[in-house]
């Protein structure tokens, strides 16, 4: 017997590669008033190129910074759990 009907599960994932030099910016939109989770991970590929200008930021709707990479990290996990 299922606990709740409203309960709805979704997975995704999404993949891109920012060439040197570029900068990208994604969004992703949650529903609203549920409890929801965003998670990645990110990785600097070519071994050659220095960390140092490599930067992840999570923003609120707000547009309030909620969690940042770690300085002159290549790679990294994040999650942030969240209302919508």
């Amino acid at each position: 017997t299922p606990i709740s009907n409203n309960l709805t599960f979704v997975n995704g994932a999404f993949a891109t590669v920012v060439e040197s030099g570029d900068k990208e910016c994604f969004q992703f939109c949650t529903p609203a008033n549920m409890k929801s989770t965003i998670s990645g991970d990110y990785n600097c590929l070519d071994d050659e190129i220095s960390p140092d200008p490599i930067g992840v930021t999570l923003y609120d709707s707000k547009q309030t910074p909620i969690w940042r990479s770690q300085p002159k990290a290549s790679e990294g996990t994040f999650s942030i759990t969240g209302l919508g």
